[in-house]
């Protein structure tokens, strides 16, 4: 499964009909995306995560909800993070499994030997290589059901920000200053990423 490029994958707001306020999924729609992640996982070779973009979106989930939007979701963002290891900003390749011999035939040597790394609200084996590959340990489908719906909102939050931020050189500029920001500068930054005060301050 591939991540992200240094250029968002999808344009979010043509990828999937817009609902009214208060709208929720059909359990059609629920159903296809299962289907639709649960097909393209066990077809051979890597797939990119904006294939699941569309189904992912079309379920609108209550922890996506503005997923659709060209705003960023900080909730969604921040679940997301919460929920994956740091490092995740610096993989491109993330290969799940059951077992170790099915990590070490996908990339060509066991990884015992790569880094147990961790996520802050999930128990869960992780590996990475040091570079940009995430290996994840997969033990039932309820957890391929957790991982998958949250690296795709990892994916479309990131992209949106990636955005964001390529339009807007003062932000970047703000993001490149070397000195800790304070509490002005970092007010600052998130009123131009759309984030709200109470999503972005402690």
């Amino acid at each position: 499964m591939r991540r992200r490029t240094d250029q968002p994958h999808v344009n979010v707001t043509n990828a999937v009909r817009r609902r009214a306020p208060g709208e929720i999924a059909t359990q059609d729609e629920v159903d296809l995306y299962v289907r639709t992640y649960s097909t393209v996982l066990r077809s051979s070779g890597f797939i990119k995560l904006r294939a699941l973009v569309p189904a992912h979106l079309g379920v609108r989930s209550s922890l996506h909800g503005d997923g659709a939007s060209t705003a960023p979701d900080a909730g969604a963002f921040i679940y997301a993070i919460h929920r994956l290891p740091a490092i995740i900003r610096d993989v491109e390749c993330i290969v799940l499994g059951q077992l170790p011999e099915q990590f070490n035939r996908v990339v060509g040597r066991p990884i015992e030997s790569w880094t147990k790394v961790s996520a802050p609200a999930r128990r869960r084996v992780w590996h990475y290589d040091g570079e940009s590959t995430l290996a994840v340990h997969i033990a039932s489908p309820s957890d391929l059901d957790d991982v998958v719906p949250t690296l795709v909102a990892y994916e479309i939050e990131w992209n949106k920000l990636h955005a964001l931020l390529n339009a807007d050189p003062e932000s970047l500029e703000l993001l490149r200053l070397p000195a800790e920001p304070d509490g002005d500068r970092v007010a600052a930054l998130g009123e131009r990423l759309g984030f709200s005060a109470d999503d972005w301050l402690p």
